[in-house]
Parts: C-alpha cells; structure tokens; sequence
C-alpha cells in the first residue's frame, strides 16, 4: 500500500513523470505518422528538454530510451542507430551541461535554442561521419566523408529550420507544463490512492 504522503513529496516526480509521457508518445508520432518530412523531428528538442528542465535523469534517460526504441522498432534501423542513438544521448548530457553552465534565466530560451541548433550541427558531422564509416554509400577516406556531408545538406537544412521553431515554443511549453503540474494540488489528490468508505459510513 502506498503511503498517502509519498505523493505529496514527490510532486515534481509525478509531473516530470505526466510530462515525459506525453514527449515519449510526441516524439514516437513525429517520427513516424506524423512525419513532416526529411529530417524534421523534434527528437532534438525532447532530448535537450529532458536535460535541460527535468531533475529526474534516470527518468530523462528512460524517455529518451522508449522513443527511440519505439519508433526504431516501427520505422526499422540500421547499424547506424549506434551513431544517432548515441548522438541524441550525447545532446541530452550536452543540455545538462549547458543549463548548468548559463545562469541567466532571463534569457534561458534563447540560449537553449542557441545550444539546440549547435547540436544539430554536431548531429549533421557526427551521423554523416557514420554512415561513411558503417555503410557502402561512400568510399572510406575523405573524399567520400566531403561527399557524404555536400550530399546531406538538403536534409541539415531542414533540420535547422524546423529547430529554430520546435526549440523556443518547445521548451516553453515544457517548461510552463511541468510548473503548472507542480503547482497543483488537484493532481496530487487525483493521484492518491482513495478509501472505500467516506467518514459518514464507518461504523
């Protein structure tokens, strides 16, 4: 039986918990029924959130995990999950870094979106660099990396423009749904397991 108090005390953790299953079941949809096209996902953007708002990082780490798994597991994968995979784990240890590193709250979004877009930067060397290294497409020296990256600029493109819309109004709304959920008390007694009987009717 859990004790009454737990969810008074864990508040924060039931609203990261509400919070991180909705970016799960966003960044699973994004990436397959609602693919809005070559390279534009918010995968960037849920992992920066999860490092950079969420307190939890086992749970961070765990949201990342599922909506990847998932949506790898519809779409399919390659060897090259081990250069995306890792790259969006990287970006969230990136966030974490980063918010630590920027005291300024004032211009938080700014400087989250700023730090986003650096990443699909590193994303676009980094996964392009794999494909040379794990795959055929190309010949493994440096005209076929400088061919891989003139050949995946089209979708960097996209993915640029699609983060400098999806990080600011992302993490905003993150950010103002997880205080909104920390402030309410009708949640926690929502969440807290209920007895049988109203004080009218025991005897």
């Amino acid at each position: 039986m859990i004790n009454k108090s737990f969810f008074d005390t864990h508040r924060e953790l039931l609203a990261e918990v509400l919070v991180a299953s909705v970016l799960v079941l966003v960044g699973v949809l994004t990436r397959t029924i609602w693919n809005l096209g070559p390279n534009v996902e918010t995968i960037t953007l849920i992992s920066f959130a999860l490092g950079w708002l969420f307190r939890h990082r086992i749970l961070a780490l765990l949201c990342l995990a599922l909506t990847l798994g998932l949506s790898d597991s519809i779409l399919g994968n390659s060897n090259i999950l081990l250069f995306t995979w890792s790259a969006f784990f990287l970006g969230m240890a990136w966030s974490v870094l980063a918010s630590k590193a920027y005291a300024d709250k004032t211009k938080q979004v700014a400087f989250f979106s700023f730090s986003g877009i650096s990443f699909v930067i590193f994303f676009f060397l980094w996964t392009n660099f794999g494909v040379v290294v794990l795959t055929n497409m190309y010949s493994k020296d440096l005209a076929g990396l400088i061919a891989s990256y003139i050949n995946g600029l089209p979708f960097l493109r996209n993915q640029i423009i699609s983060n400098l819309i999806f990080l600011p109004f992302g993490y905003l709304l993150i950010e103002s749904s997880l205080n909104w959920l920390k402030r309410q008390d009708g949640l926690i007694q929502t969440l807290k397991p209920q007895s049988h009987f109203s004080h009218s009717e025991k005897l």
